[in-house]
């Protein structure tokens, strides 16, 4: 029986990782689209995760914190625990061109 590779990882946080956040126009609406991304390298390639975890945003008052078209990173004082990043990775196909769809699915603060 072949083995498939996975599909969700749950991965300790390497060092050196961002956490930035944005609000832009909306086209199709009055509210603000926002924008929640996680950047880190790993095994020496680079990877750019879209965040989907709303618990881990309200901890950390991100919605509160969004300025329209402003990037901005997250700080986090005095982190006394680990972080693990739970994340979902799809399989290269031609539907996404060059890309893969990357979603960091919750952020685990210990």
């Amino acid at each position: 029986m072949a083995t498939a590779a996975a599909s969700l990882y749950l991965i300790k946080f390497p060092n050196g990782w961002t956490f930035t956040h944005w609000k832009e126009a909306n086209q199709y609406g009055p509210m603000p689209k926002t924008f929640r991304r996680l950047e880190f390298v790993y095994a020496g390639a680079r990877h750019d995760f879209s965040v989907t975890d709303t618990a881990f945003s309200k901890r950390h008052m991100v919605f509160d914190k969004m300025q329209m078209y402003h990037r901005q990173t997250l700080q986090i004082p005095n982190p006394t625990g680990a972080f693990f990043f739970c994340l979902s990775l799809t399989k290269h196909s031609p539907k996404f061109s060059r890309n893969h769809y990357k979603i960091c699915a919750t952020i685990f603060e210990t």
